[in-house]
């Protein structure tokens, strides 16, 4: 399957998508996720997606706060 670029902001009911753009129309999360986490860019993630900015600045707060 082909990247295809998403306003990663805008989508809404991510499940039907994934399940309009797989091969055979079925998209399970306990099966197919697993395999898209393994090729997923955190740098194009970083750069496109101020949710996922979010996670990674509040992430690293929390870290941070940890004992060492």
């Amino acid at each position: 399957m082909a990247p295809q670029q998403v306003e990663a902001e805008r989508p809404r009911n991510t499940k039907l998508w994934m399940t309009q753009h797989m091969p055979g129309g079925t998209y399970q999360v306990m099966t197919d996720q697993p395999a898209f986490s393994a090729e997923i860019d955190l740098d194009q993630a970083h750069a496109g997606s101020r949710s996922f900015r979010k996670l990674c600045s509040e992430f690293r707060r929390e870290a941070l706060r940890l004992p060492a």
